[in-house]
């Protein structure tokens, strides 16, 4: 009987332990129905689409792929990209499919929970198809964010978004609100998250960046023109006082172009290229004010 309430609870890993994500799930449904909770484990809720966003060009994830490319080398990683772009040309593909063509490339089989991770992790497409380029593109992650606001800004804004945009593809995160749970104790106009967004733009599949585009990124003479630059933008989301009509404010940005200042390998948290600051004025806010210090810095 205890073996039972246990598996009810998550399958066991290989090592012994359990998946927490899906422990959680579990937990939470068999709080809410009790015995029936066992008979099977509760349906994937996908988050709903972003505004401001195509899931076929760029698409925001706060996990990585279940599937681990990075033990690929190079050559290989093409060759599963060129695979699949031969055999599933329009960008999607049904999941087994997809596994096969992966299990043929990399000699690997993916695990049953890596396939229904992957089905869940993956956009899906017309046909019970799922749109596959996003296991290959070119990610972003935002590991930690830290914004000092003051309380004016605030009061205009009490929301805000972060967006990111490469290539002319322009992606927004969920808005988030001034929450004092993350507010920062000593600094109570500070608030710090680790959201781990995953922002992935597609360089694979009829909508992935093309071989123009990348040229225009990668360029360092000239540089890259502003909309071919990696670009990070602070967004305010609040009411217009005259109005009453919502408004969505872009504060403040930076940008990094991807010839030099992104390095072959990935960047890391320590590594002191990984943070970038976005410093926004009382002026440039139009608070009507003429503090010394900014309105908004985020980091």
């Amino acid at each position: 009987k205890v073996s039972e309430n246990l598996l009810r609870l998550g399958r066991p890993l290989s090592g012994g332990g359990i998946d927490v994500v899906e422990f959680c799930e579990r937990f939470e449904l068999l709080a809410r129905n009790g015995a029936a909770a066992g008979s099977a484990p509760p349906a994937p809720v996908r988050p709903p689409p972003l505004p401001d966003s195509d899931v076929s060009k760029v698409m925001l994830r706060e996990r990585p792929c279940p599937i681990d490319f990075s033990r690929l080398g190079l050559q290989q990683l093409a060759e599963v990209a060129l695979r699949l772009q031969r055999e599933f040309p329009d960008g999607t593909a049904p999941l087994y499919r997809l596994v096969r063509a992966l299990e043929a490339e990399t000699k690997t089989l993916p695990s049953a929970r890596q396939q229904d991770q992957l089905k869940k992790w993956l956009e899906p497409a017309p046909g019970d198809a799922l749109r596959w380029p996003m296991m290959l593109g070119f990610e972003v992650v935002v590991e930690k964010l830290t914004i000092m606001a003051t309380k004016e800004l605030r009061k205009v804004y009490p929301q805000f978004q972060l967006g990111v945009s490469f290539c002319g593809r322009d992606l927004k995160s969920r808005r988030v609100p001034w929450r004092m749970g993350l507010m920062c104790l000593s600094k109570p106009s500070t608030m710090e998250m680790q959201p781990k967004w995953r922002v992935i733009f597609a360089i694979d599949g009829p909508d992935g960046l093309t071989s123009r585009e990348l040229s225009l990124a990668l360029s360092e003479t000239p540089e890259p023109p502003a909309s071919h630059r990696l670009r990070f933008i602070i967004y305010g989301v609040g009411l217009q006082q005259a109005t009453g009509v919502e408004e969505v404010r872009e504060l403040g940005s930076c940008e990094l172009c991807a010839g030099y200042d992104l390095p072959i390998s990935d960047l890391r948290p320590a590594d002191p290229r990984a943070q970038r600051i976005i410093e926004v004025s009382a002026a440039e806010a139009e608070l009507g004010a003429a503090a010394m210090t900014p309105a908004l810095r985020a980091t």
